[in-house]
């Protein structure tokens, strides 16, 4: 019954983890693109607004590939295959960042 138990939520976390590598092949893929591609536009010559929504939309997916990554460290971390490190870090500009890309 225990050995069940056990065959049971280690099938279970191995699932999670097939799961959690093909969905960041999957989502890292398309960001790279999108993130290729607005950083082309960005070079062309664009009319002000239209600059704008483009670096929103650099932004915004420099963002996301920047969740996927955590959500993929986390993954790692959860395996015990993390080495952490310690990394400067700028509150500030954190938090400016983050208020800009939602106001703006």
């Amino acid at each position: 019954m225990l050995a069940a138990s056990r065959d049971q939520a280690l099938a279970g976390v191995n699932a999670k983890n097939e799961f959690l590598v093909s969905m960041n092949y999957e989502m890292r893929m398309p960001m790279n693109t999108i993130i290729g591609r607005a950083e082309l536009l960005a070079e062309a010559s664009l009319p002000d607004e239209l600059r704008a929504h483009v670096e929103r939309l650099g932004q915004s997916s420099v963002a996301l590939m920047g969740l996927i990554n955590r959500i993929w460290d986390f993954s790692k971390a959860d395996a015990k295959e993390m080495e952490f490190q310690r990394v400067p870090f700028d509150l500030r500009l954190f938090v400016e960042r983050a208020v800009h890309a939602v106001v703006a």
